[in-house]
């Protein structure tokens, strides 16, 4: 996604993404947090020619109550990658230290039942059409996570040829540390991605190599955000939560996949 930044901060922004851009660096989670503090700063600090501890501070506590403590510290990590980009700017600027985000327990994972993930598939797949394949994407997307444990990004960036229904198998590039690897389906996984494929065909969605497997608006590919919204609504209409009132996450999907590989105690 291409972010609009509007506030007092927002050339240096761009000027720093543009730097992570062409040293080959990761943008999507970079450019989100820098778009949520410029949206931020135009409410808060429209003038603002210096970032400040009272700005960081502020910035995280209003975020506190809308995200998870990970996602919380994820966000202030790329904060201070971006701050020490404007230390070498301007030697006043803030660069904010860690324990500005309080260390906690990592986040227990939802354990879903087969029947919940059969459940989201299912409402997944009654998704209203705003373009086509929407609900059918979504519902295989879901299956496909469930039953691989695969990265959400490293499923929206599957293209067409990198998934071999012959052989069974995913080829994922460029995965976590740029390591690629080969990841088996079963057979009942190979079929349902057989059937959308011949689905995808019959409704004309592009069909060369390079086309994403896992088709989003216009065509083009899915966004993480979109897919994450998505899915939290599915979550929200069946009511899901854990002990502790917190509702599953999509990230949850893979852990489950991961721990569903693990050998058993006994």
């Amino acid at each position: 996604m291409k972010y609009v930044f509007s506030g007092p901060l927002a050339p240096l922004i761009e000027q720093y993404l543009d730097l992570r851009g062409s040293i080959g660096l990761q943008q999507r989670d970079a450019a989100y947090t820098l778009a949520e503090f410029d949206r931020y700063l135009v409410m808060n600090y429209p003038v603002v020619q210096r970032v400040t501890r009272q700005m960081i501070v502020e910035f995280l506590r209003e975020m506190s109550s809308r995200l998870a403590n990970n996602t919380r510290r994820h966000r202030l990590s790329q904060l201070r990658q971006f701050c020490r980009f404007l230390f070498q700017l301007d030697g006043e600027c803030y660069i904010p230290t860690s324990d500005l985000s309080p260390s906690e327990q990592q986040t227990i994972p939802y354990l879903y039942t087969v029947a919940e993930v059969v459940a989201i598939m299912q409402l997944a797949k009654r998704l209203k059409p705003v373009y086509p394949l929407r609900a059918e994407s979504c519902e295989t997307l879901i299956g496909l996570l469930w039953v691989t444990g695969l990265r959400i990004g490293e499923a929206l960036r599957l293209n067409i040829e990198d998934v071999d229904l012959k052989q069974q198998l995913l080829q994922i590039k460029a995965a976590k540390f740029h390591k690629s690897r080969l990841v088996p389906l079963s057979t009942s996984a190979a079929q349902a991605l057989s059937s959308y494929a011949e689905l995808r065909i019959r409704k004309r969605s592009h069909t060369h190599s390079q086309a994403p497997f896992s088709v989003g608006v216009a065509g083009g590919r899915w966004k993480y955000e979109t897919v994450r919204g998505t899915f939290k609504c599915l979550v929200q209409q069946l009511g899901l939560k854990n002990k502790n009132g917190r509702e599953p996450r999509l990230h949850d999907l893979r852990q489950n996949a991961e721990s569903r590989k693990m050998p058993s105690d006994s």
